[in-house]
């Protein structure tokens, strides 16, 4: 609630999880109303931030790597969500005149804009840093609980990946070096944190000892960022 009370992040992290959540239902169903339901979702999430479409390319390569199970009916459920996400779109701008597709493209222009005062050129010039920084922030930010469990769990997969940590994997990929990203990915990619939980413990449950030491590592961590720090974050 305190994070929650200083910036959007926290609760675009429920927007995101109650999309994924209904994502999930709808591929492991293969229900169409839930696929409706997802894409709706999205829409919802994307008037909270416009993280909502990376999202949406994370519930897309999901799809995507469930074809092994379910063949054709993964597209059909991705159409689906498509579909309910520009119908909730095209009935916004019917009723009311606003346009997602215009606003998103002032919110890139404004950020554009900002970064280029901030650092006194234009954010391209400086794209290796920046994507650097971006996955660098979200690491610091996940912490010394989520960052290595992630990496002792792709580690021991070797090239054999479900689709959860597929997914996981190439939209962060995405999101470092997709350009639309500049600063602060710490707490913007807040959303992003269930979804490196998830895959550091798909393969198998860790053990009671080690989750003890990961969440002490977390805390600690915490702790002194604020005391040393002062972030909010």
């Amino acid at each position: 609630m305190d994070f929650a009370c200083t910036s959007m992040d926290a609760v675009f992290l429920l927007y995101a999880t109650v999309a994924w959540r209904l994502a999930l239902g709808a591929f492991s169903t293969g229900r169409a109303r839930a696929a409706v339901w997802t894409g709706l979702a999205l829409f919802a999430a994307s008037m909270a931030s416009f993280s909502a479409l990376v999202v949406g390319l994370a519930v897309s390569v999901y799809g995507i790597a469930c074809w092994g199970r379910l063949r054709a009916k993964a597209l059909r459920q991705l159409a689906v969500v498509a579909a309910s996400f520009a119908a909730g779109g095209a009935l916004v701008y019917a009723v009311t005149g606003f346009s997602l597709r215009e606003c998103f493209a002032v919110a890139r222009f404004q950020n554009v804009a900002l970064m280029t005062r901030v650092i006194g050129r234009d954010p391209a010039a400086l794209y290796g840093r920046i994507a650097f920084g971006n996955i660098a922030a979200f690491a610091i930010g996940a912490g010394l609980g989520l960052v290595p469990a992630l990496a002792l769990r792709l580690g021991t997969s070797g090239s054999k990946l479900d689709p959860w940590a597929a997914a996981t994997a190439a939209v962060l990929a995405v999101m470092t070096f997709g350009g639309f990203y500049t600063m602060e990915t710490e707490r913007i990619w807040l959303y992003a944190l269930p979804w490196i939980a998830l895959v550091a413990v798909s393969a198998r449950p860790f053990e009671c000892g080690a989750l003890r030491v990961l969440l002490v590592a977390g805390w600690v961590q915490s702790l002194a960022m604020e005391v040393l720090l002062f972030t909010l974050w």
